[in-house]
């Protein structure tokens, strides 16, 4: 069994697009082949930012290059009989679960998986040098283990879910509630909005150091070490204690799943819950 993705969209829908058909195909003995498009949207090859595990094969494609991009599309269309679109994704996994099928192309941002939080995003391996960015950031703040940290994501640029329904003032009632309860606690703020940086930093560390960020000033996607910084970043956010993170943002449910850790969406319906269990 041989399936073909061509994973669209972002950094980690693209990852939980990934992830989740070799999730589902694995138990059969399948195997994958993934096309991914280094664009404007995520202009950087998968082999900088992680390995797979061997039974996935990743062909790395430069957008805007056509003739890249036409030797690749009929090498690989010699493999499979059946394209499905991004809609039909959508459609098929209605009921429950689509298994991807043999000799089948599929070109999506979406995960095969009914529920995006089912999906196993353990096998992505980071490049070691970016890993260790990340585990030199968290020592740095966590200063040798005399401060837990907390996960702070809060997505905004073009996403009009997370702008509207989680604002910035509810992040800061939560990072207030956090830091009353434990005055140790320190904040790692993943963003792609740079305005977010000064403010929180202008607000929370006047008198110590109460909220860290990635320290690259890359935050365009548009340019491998963008997506690098970006990929940094969420290792970082995936090795705190607990996440709040903006609402339908793939990139906060991909940190809580690569680390294993709590994640709540803030909100003003979750405020109480999310108050309630300091």
């Amino acid at each position: 069994m041989k399936v073909y993705v061509e994973p669209i969209g972002g950094l980690c829908n693209r990852m939980r697009v990934i992830a989740s058909a070799y999730q589902l195909i694995r138990p059969q003995g399948g195997k994958l082949v993934v096309k991914w498009t280094a664009n404007e949207e995520l202009n950087c090859p998968a082999k900088a930012l992680f390995s797979l595990p061997r039974d996935i094969r990743v062909v790395d494609v430069k957008g805007g290059d056509n003739l890249a991009e036409k030797l690749v599309y009929y090498r690989l269309r010699l493999g499979y009989r059946h394209r499905v679109g991004n809609n039909q994704v959508m459609n098929a996994k209605q009921a429950g679960n689509l298994i991807p099928q043999d000799k089948t192309y599929y070109e999506t941002c979406e995960t095969f998986h009914k529920d995006s939080r089912d999906v196993d995003c353990s096998i992505f391996t980071p490049a070691p040098e970016l890993e260790t960015l990340a585990r030199e950031k968290i020592g740095k703040i966590t200063q040798g283990g005399q401060h837990p940290v907390i996960g702070l994501h809060i997505r905004r640029t073009d996403h009009s879910v997370s702008i509207r329904q989680s604002p910035t003032e509810l992040f800061c009632r939560v990072l207030e509630a956090r830091l009353k309860e434990n005055p140790d606690t320190r904040f790692y703020l993943a963003t792609d909005d740079g305005s977010l940086r000064k403010f929180f930093s202008h607000t929370y560390n006047r008198d110590a150091e109460i909220v860290f960020f990635n320290d690259s000033k890359a935050l365009g996607r548009d340019t491998p070490a963008g997506i690098k910084a970006a990929f940094v970043e969420l290792l970082t956010l995936s090795m705190t204690r607990r996440i709040y993170g903006s609402c339908g943002s793939s990139y906060t449910d991909m940190a809580a799943a690569m680390g294993g850790i709590p994640l709540d969406y803030v909100t003003a319906d979750a405020m109480d819950g999310i108050l309630g269990k300091l």
